[in-house]
């Protein structure tokens, strides 16, 4: 039988309309004597970077297990390892009654509910100032690099309570008495146990677990004290274009005068800080 080229096309798109696409629960496997459907539940389910799954180990514990994700490229730990290397979480303390959170089904309100805070954390090079008002003001930023050398970059911790990091205020940066913390943090999930009607207790094999996520790509870093950055003392002096001088003004009263010097020294202040950011895009 010959066809033309208007009749193949118009069969071929015949045939293509009846193609099974996709299919719920299962996925499509394409031969060249037609197509196999498979009923794998879990077929066909997205795994993201950061993805948390919790299970109880003979230990007596429960255990994290994390979908690899990457920070700037590199690997991340847990429990000492790379999560891709089987580096997991030993979650050895949980926080109190949680409350419900997305996805635990309302029927478990008067349950006891424990959760437990799944971070990833980074060491980083901690800045503190000493000011000194004179005829100028003289401003030196001392840089500790103890934890940054001394700790493994990009790891996951658990942590009982999430707690956001006490970054130094304007005004302690300019009394010299500035402590920032030792690491970067970002939260990836909070996970939740839920215990079995009338229990309560520390979460085992017969609790529900439910994990509420922060994040699903891979992430970006950045500090500006990063690996290669000097961590020499930094000195720095502001003179005061108001007339009658510094004289024994507090340092405040006198930024609240001079806009300019204020600017200036808000600019310093900001160049010297070692907190960094993560992102994603």
């Amino acid at each position: 039988m010959i066809f033309s080229a208007a009749e193949f096309t118009k069969h071929q798109r015949a045939i293509q309309s009846q193609r099974i696409i996709s299919v719920r629960g299962g996925r499509v496997k394409r031969t060249p004597n037609g197509q196999i459907l498979d009923g794998d539940d879990h077929a066909g389910a997205y795994r993201h970077p950061w993805q948390c799954s919790l299970a109880y180990g003979a230990d007596g514990m429960f255990h994290c297990s994390v979908q690899p994700g990457m920070v700037n490229g590199c690997e991340v730990l847990a429990g000492g390892k790379p999560i891709t290397q089987g580096g997991t979480l030993a979650i050895t303390h949980w926080g109190g009654n949680a409350g419900l959170a997305a996805g635990i089904p309302s029927a478990y309100k008067e349950r006891d509910i424990k959760s437990v805070q799944i971070m990833l954390i980074t060491p980083r090079i901690t800045a503190s100032q000493s000011v000194s008002v004179t005829d100028t003001v003289d401003m030196q930023v001392t840089f500790n690099a103890a934890a940054f050398y001394s700790q493994p970059r990009y790891q996951l911790v658990t942590s009982a309570q999430f707690a956001a990091l006490a970054e130094p205020t304007e005004e302690d940066w300019l009394n010299g008495t500035a402590v920032e913390p030792i690491y970067d943090q970002f939260h990836i999930a909070s996970a939740f146990a839920v215990a079995t009607e009338g229990v309560e207790g520390t979460p085992d094999q017969a609790w529900s677990v439910y994990v509420k996520h922060y994040v699903f790509w891979n992430l970006c870093h950045a500090s500006q004290q990063d690996v290669g950055k000097s961590t020499e003392p930094l000195r720095v002096s502001f003179n005061t274009a108001l007339a009658g001088g510094i004289g024994n003004q507090p340092l405040q009263e006198l930024m609240s005068q001079d806009v300019i010097m204020a600017e200036k020294i808000r600019a310093w202040l900001g160049r010297t800080s070692s907190k960094g950011h993560f992102w994603t895009v």
